[in-house]
């Protein structure tokens, strides 16, 4: 089947953490590294990834070059005081059928399409009943290939 001959579908990403440790190098849709499992294939929300999603960006059927972003100001504050095992991207709508969209991962050759995320912070003064903060962290963003 040709391009033109596939639906181009409007798709919604959505950002869920990630809940167990994994080894980048050795993960697959199946195993979190070379000794366990991930509980389902592609990740199981609620028990891999949490079920409520922290964000949903649109992504529509256009050609590549277009940058995506996901706030994730509420995961990089509690990233602070927990572990960070990263973030799942899920097609909302995974069963239907269309063109899918792909992003480099790290390891791609083109470093220029490698997601980051930027963090800009502030540091509140410390007060008497409470800490200081990270504040309003926001951009990064994905490249589809």
């Amino acid at each position: 089947m040709s391009e033109s001959q596939v639906p181009a579908v409007t798709r919604y990403i959505t950002a869920h953490t990630v809940l167990k440790s994994w080894i980048e190098s050795q993960a697959t849709s199946t195993k979190r590294n070379n000794f366990a499992n991930w509980d389902s294939q592609w990740l199981n929300l609620g028990t891999d990834a949490n079920s409520v999603a922290l964000y949903s960006t649109k992504v529509t059927p256009t050609p590549g070059g277009i940058w995506y972003t996901l706030d994730v100001t509420q995961q990089a504050q509690d990233w602070k005081y927990g572990s960070n095992y990263g973030l799942l991207l899920r097609d909302t709508h995974e069963q239907v059928q269309g063109r899918d969209f792909r992003f480099a991962s790290n390891a791609y050759s083109d470093s220029s399409k490698h997601a980051y995320i930027t963090l800009r912070c502030s540091v509140q003064q410390q007060s008497a009943g409470g800490g200081g903060g990270i504040i309003s962290p926001n951009g990064g963003g994905i490249h589809p290939i």
